[in-house]
């Protein structure tokens, strides 16, 4: 797969023949595009199969933010008519404005976001929610490195939430998550 960053900042004439060519020499590859946008309408507009003239991307999917924004809200929010739980509902409702939502990248944190778990209020019962609704949600689960052991944080590099190094792996590293003994019984 590829993915591309920032991908509402590239120029996309230049993108939607980069796209083309790339799927014409290598039809399996997965193609998605980071679109760090707000609202199913806008989001879809840089996805292949816009049923007008004005614009093809030729993307198959993008990272789906209006998904994430959903579950967020779906496990920390009291349910009302549009609010809570049911905003999954009303987001996946409009995949209709995708050729097929089932190309877009599903997921519940990243290395700009906060850490879910720390959104969840080190929940363990709603971070078993918030996995299962990702293992099993429509598109394709990005599981963020360390998310699987309830890792948390909001600070990092350049101010971004989820980029924090993983703990082992180095000889320095005091812990090393990879080895059983040296993870929570939480972990």
């Amino acid at each position: 797969g590829f993915r591309i960053d920032t991908y509402a900042y590239c120029d996309q004439e230049f993108m939607a023949n980069w796209n083309r060519r790339m799927l014409e020499e290598f039809p399996e590859l997965g193609i998605f595009g980071e679109t760090w946008v707000h609202g199913p309408g806008i989001q879809s507009w840089f996805t292949t199969g816009l049923r007008n003239d004005l614009h093809d991307s030729y993307l198959p999917g993008v990272t789906d933010f209006q998904l994430y924004y959903a579950m967020q809200e779906a496990l920390s929010t009291e349910q009302g008519w549009t609010s809570g739980v049911a905003r999954l509902y009303y987001e996946l409702a409009q995949d209709y404005l995708y050729e097929d939502a089932y190309r877009n990248v599903v997921f519940l944190d990243n290395h700009a976001l906060s850490r879910i778990f720390g959104n969840l209020e080190r929940d363990v019962t709603k971070m078993k929610s918030a996995l299962t609704m990702l293992m099993t949600m429509r598109g394709i689960p990005m599981l963020y490195y360390g998310t699987e052991l309830g890792m948390t944080g909001s600070g990092g590099a350049f101010g971004e939430g989820g980029r924090r190094d993983f703990p082992g792996g180095w000889s320095r590293d005091r812990e090393n998550k990879f080895k059983e003994k040296d993870r929570t019984e939480e972990e």
